[in-house]
Order: C-alpha cells, then sequence, then structure tokens
C-alpha cells in the first residue's frame, strides 16, 4: 500500500523479509497446503478442535521461547537510495538491533514493537485533534516525529546505526 502515496510513486523496487530459521516459509508454506493452518473447527472422536490448534498443541514443545536456554534477537535493516535535493546518488541505511532483555523478560520483538506502539499512542494523544479515522504509520511517523521514535528506541536500550554515503 506504500505505492498508493504519490511521494512513493517513483520507486522501482521495495522489497520486505522476515528471518526465522532456514526451513521456516516452506515449512509454514507446507503446513498451510495441507490445512494443518486452518482456524476452521472440525470434530475429530468427539471433539471440536481446528487444525491449526491442534498443530499448535503438539509443536508447542518444539517451538516455545525458553528463556533460560534460548536466545532471540531482532535486526531490522532499512536501504533507501535515490537522489538528494543537489541530484546526486546517495544510499541511506539504518540498521536496528535488539536482544531479548533478560530483566524485563521480554521478546527483542515484544520490546521493537511494544516502544513503537508505546510511542505512537502518546503522539496521538498529545495532538489526538489533528488526527481522526485510519492512520497509517508514515503519515504520523514523518519529520521530527521519526527521529523522537529513535531516541525513544534507543534510550530503551537498541542499538540503531544510520548511514549516509554518496555514491556513483
Amino acid at each position: 500500500w506504500l505505492f498508493e502515496y504519490q511521494k512513493f510513486k517513483n520507486i522501482k523496487y521495495c522489497s520486505q523479509k522476515t528471518l526465522r530459521w532456514p526451513g521456516f516459509a516452506n515449512t509454514v508454506n507446507l503446513l498451510s497446503k495441507l490445512g494443518f493452518l486452518s482456524e476452521t473447527p472440525i470434530i475429530f472422536q468427539g471433539n471440536t478442535i481446528s487444525p491449526r490448534e491442534f498443530i499448535e498443541t503438539i509443536l508447542h514443545p518444539y517451538t516455545h521461547f525458553d528463556p533460560a536456554i534460548d536466545r532471540e534477537m531482532t535486526i531490522l535493516y532499512l536501504k533507501a537510495i535515490g537522489l538528494n535535493s543537489y541530484g546526486k546518488k546517495m544510499v541511506r541505511t539504518l540498521c536496528l538491533t535488539d536482544r531479548y532483555d533478560e530483566n524485563s523478560g521480554l521478546t527483542s520483538m515484544a520490546r521493537a514493537t511494544g516502544y513503537t506502539l508505546g510511542y505512537v499512542a502518546i503522539q496521538l494523544a498529545q495532538d489526538y485533534k489533528k488526527y481522526r479515522g485510519l492512520i497509517r504509520p508514515e503519515q504520523l511517523l514523518a519529520d521530527e516525529a521519526v527521529k523522537g521514535l529513535l531516541i525513544t528506541l534507543q534510550q530503551n536500550g537498541m542499538r540503531i546505526e544510520i548511514q549516509q554515503e554518496e555514491v556513483e
């Protein structure tokens, strides 16, 4: 839906990937094709359960996060290539990294999404008259607001590196 916006109309390539573990996408696709991710309940030997509930119950001992032995991290890498106001080709990257927080018991993904949602809620509450209806992230998190978000994430222990360079 980013391409619905005028300012993004000339973007030639945009990609988003979530890195899980080797084979994750193939495994999930296979489970889906076999019907194991369906939430439509079935009756089996007099009991009602959805295939998804069944597979989650079976796999739970193998897939649940155990903070005593498991380590988890979040990496968000953004790369933009374009022309600056002087017509020079620029590459700008942002890399956010975070790890499981043993003190709070929060996963890095919970921290990254939770702190972001908290920041957005505060922004909306502070300027509630300006925003009505559906608000997309790029509408709210522009200019100074996105800088404020990055500062908030850093203050809560996330590592953020931003680089910009001119390329030929």
